[in-house]
């Protein structure tokens, strides 16, 4: 945060996707991009103690970056209205006090000075609460990202709280090339994290984690968390994934390569982040960026050997780069343990100190030499930053010379040091820090020459992370069945299809007895959908899915385990009875989900749910297939159409797991005939069939519409032929219950 805090930034234009996704825009998706960019900057000072104390807290909507800077500013608040200037943002939000009912010195110097068209906005002043502010940064921040003092920049935490608020409400965060996918539901399906065992417990991420790279992990979770939406990018993920696995070879090769990269991310932060403490061991740690800037680049070589279809792996700028860094680190430098990596002739003073700090080394090296032979003893010596030189003995007699002060025993080793030695020391140390004030400016003019480059690569990151999401796909894609059950069940897994139609089935009801899998098909469908807008192969031998914009999975406290389900576990807890009517609110529900015109799966134990709602064309029924041994249910998880014919299976599960009292299973099942064998149900199943029945007319309507055009002519005759033979069947059968249910 601005000088207080341990670090600060360059700014460095960042060429980077929001997603990493998102390599193809055409110009329209552009200009909308830019016009509904945002840069929104929170100003807040205190009136109290220091009214001066300045706190500037800036969003980009675009980029999702928090800036947080505080300072102690003149009385003209120059240095305020200078950070403006900088950030040129399109919205400044103050406190409401600041304005009304007259501007305070702070509000009219900013009011002033800011560009025309510059809205300022004014917030209430409980939403400048720095507690409030500080647990928000924490609850976005990256876990990558720094720990951040927040404690001492009050100032700056509330101004970010106001700014986080001001796009909560706004919602400034339009994005139309993701699919949003809210808290909740990535809770539900446990995209992540595991609700019962969350460091152990199964996740799809887990289940397709193969990155090679850390860029790869960062950019397969938020590929999961925000599948994309743009069908052009879809379909060139799964080209390239579809390349990936004809050429095994070229796969196998490409993810060797990629394992031997750093985390790019993290080195090119490191790159622009300037440290406040310019110690040696800094010193060799920017050394040591540059150098890994360096193996990266020589790595892409061998990358663009294999796939010259990445425009970015050829970029000009990066040959540029390369030649710059070999200007100013040795072209044969390895790992920096300290600070003469750098080049000869880059800066004179520099060459000067380097050759005292050798020719100092050599002395004490002759001084050691030296003792040895007066003495007749083995000795080494070894410099320590703390310590400076010192010198070993292994095996020490009883008695040495006077002349080895300071004497620290170590097990079988005598470390000491002389009086000539520590004079060495105090030389020495001053040539290291003077080594290190020269180097540093060397190395800041050469990260200031980088600064160019930062954009390409950032976008090599991209491309890279990009690539390695690609090779996690490949690498997976062999999988079969449900996603996250395939390792768990393998042979016993039973597959499912999946069909649903805007026209005749978007909204299904899905009934079957408790443990039947209800909850796992669902979810499945969830999966694949997500697999499918990832870019990813689905487990299924053929698959068409629609564009999802919005995924919503409602299913109480379920989670995805082998042998649980939501209502057994529900069962433990009966005491809890509903005051409302369920199954009015049920149908309210369904009726609102159907009329918004939702793709909806819908689990359910009322199973006059779909009766009432059958008479919509777009209402189909699903259930849990189930065969009864005299009392025992075995569950075949799998889904069939058609709502369910068992009867009283609710009663059969109380019975088996003992749940209830024997007297009240008595009593259920003796209520339950007599409803089932009460009057009025043969009117109600002759109309059922006759929706039924026009309800089959319609399917066939819109089958025969997709059939058309999807078909070519030579298939066309043959599926026709194959339809009219399965509808004449159905229709038939539906007449045949009609009339009998007249005659009776």
């Amino acid at each position: 945060m601005g000088a207080a805090e341990s670090y600060s930034y360059r700014k460095a234009a960042k060429s980077r996707s929001d997603n990493g996704s998102n390599l193809i825009r055409t110009a329209n998706e552009r200009l909308a991009a830019r016009s509904l960019s945002k840069l929104v900057v929170s100003i807040f000072s205190p009136k109290a103690p220091n009214p001066c104390q300045i706190g500037i807290c800036c969003l980009s909507n675009e980029t999702r970056e928090l800036v947080l800077t505080s300072f102690s500013d003149s009385q003209t608040f120059v240095r305020a209205v200078h950070k403006l200037s900088i950030f040129d943002p399109s919205e400044v939000i103050l406190p409401l006090t600041c304005l009304y009912p007259s501007f305070d010195k702070l509000t009219m110097i900013i009011h002033s000075n800011l560009k025309e068209g510059v809205k300022v906005i004014g917030t209430k002043s409980k939403y400048f609460d720095s507690e409030e502010g500080a647990k928000l940064i924490r609850a976005y921040q990256s876990p990558d990202s720094p720990i951040l003092n927040l404690e001492d920049h009050k100032p700056t935490v509330a101004a970010a709280c106001a700014v986080i608020q001001h796009f909560k409400q706004s919602n400034f965060f339009p994005n139309t090339l993701n699919m949003f996918i809210d808290v909740k539901t990535i809770k539900e399906l446990e995209l992540v994290e595991n609700l019962v065992d969350p460091k152990n417990g199964t996740t799809l991420f887990k289940q397709l984690n193969h990155y090679c790279t850390k860029m790869g992990q960062r950019q397969l979770k938020l590929s999961l968390l925000q599948p994309l939406t743009d069908i052009k990018s879809i379909k060139l993920r799964l080209e390239a994934v579809n390349e990936l696995i004809a050429q095994q070879n070229a796969s196998t090769e490409i993810r060797l390569n990629l394992k031997k990269y750093q985390n790019l991310d993290n080195v090119i932060t490191n790159l622009i982040r300037v440290p406040r403490n310019n110690g040696v061991q800094v010193s060799d740690q920017r050394v040591n960026n540059i150098i890994l800037i360096k193996y990266t680049l020589e790595e892409i070589d061998t990358l663009k050997a294999t796939l010259e279809v990445i425009e970015i792996l050829h970029h000009k700028d990066l040959v540029s780069l390369y030649n710059l860094i070999n200007i100013y680190i040795n072209e044969d430098c390895t790992w920096a343990s300290n600070i003469l990596q750098l080049k000869t002739e880059i800066n004179g003073l520099l060459d000067l100190s380097r050759k005292l700090y050798t020719s100092i080394t050599k002395e004490v090296n002759q001084q050691v030499s030296d003792l040895s032979k007066k003495y007749d003893l083995s000795l080494d010596f070894r410099y320590d930053q703390n310590r400076g030189f010192y010198i070993r003995l292994k095996n020490p007699p009883s008695e040495l010379p006077a002349v080895f002060i300071s004497r620290i025993k170590k097990k079988n080793i005598l470390e000491f040091t002389t009086i000539e030695i520590l004079k060495q020391t105090s030389r020495f140390n001053d040539v290291i820090t003077e080594i290190t004030l020269l180097s540093n400016e060397t190395i800041e003019k050469l990260n200031g020459e980088l600064d160019e480059y930062i954009p390409v690569l950032f976008m090599i990151s991209e491309a890279i992370a990009t690539l390695d999401l690609l090779c996690c796909f490949a690498y997976t894609a062999k999988q079969g069945r449900h996603p996250l059950l395939i390792n768990k069940l393998k042979s016993n897994l039973v597959a499912n299809d999946y069909a649903a139609l805007k026209e005749i089935s978007r909204f299904q009801v899905i009934t079957g007895p408790n443990m039947s899998g209800k909850s796992i098909y669902m979810k499945g469908l969830c999966y694949l959908v997500i697999l499918a807008q990832i870019g990813a192969f689905v487990p299924a031998e053929y698959a068409v899915f629609p564009i999802f914009k919005n995924l919503h999975v409602r299913s109480g406290t379920d989670n995805v385990e082998l042998t649980a389900s939501l209502f057994s576990k529900e069962m433990s807890d009966i005491s809890h009875i509903l005051k409302e009517d369920g199954f009015s609110i049920a149908i309210a529900i369904s009726e609102y989900l159907v009329k918004s015109g939702a793709m909806t799966f819908m689990s359910t134990h009322f199973h006059d749910l779909f009766e009432i709602l059958r008479a919509k064309s777009c209402v189909s029924a699903l259930h849990m297939k189930v065969l009864l041994n005299g009392e025992s249910m075995n569950m075949m998880h799998k889904a069939s159409n058609g709502s369910n014919s068992l009867q009283g299976y609710g009663i059969k599960f109380a019975e088996s797991t003992n749940s209830l009292p024997t007297k009240l299973i008595e009593t259920a099942r003796s209520m339950a005939i007599e409803l089932r064998s009460s009057s009025g149900n043969q009117d109600r199943e002759t109309i059922l069939t006759e929706t039924k029945k026009r309800k089959l007319i319609l399917e066939l309507f819109y089958a025969m519409k997709k059939i058309n055009e999807n078909m070519n002519d030579k298939t066309l005759v043959m599926v026709l032929k194959t339809l009219q033979d399965k509808s004449v069947e159905e229709i038939t059968k539906t007449t045949i219950e009609v009339s009998f249910l007249n005659q009776h």
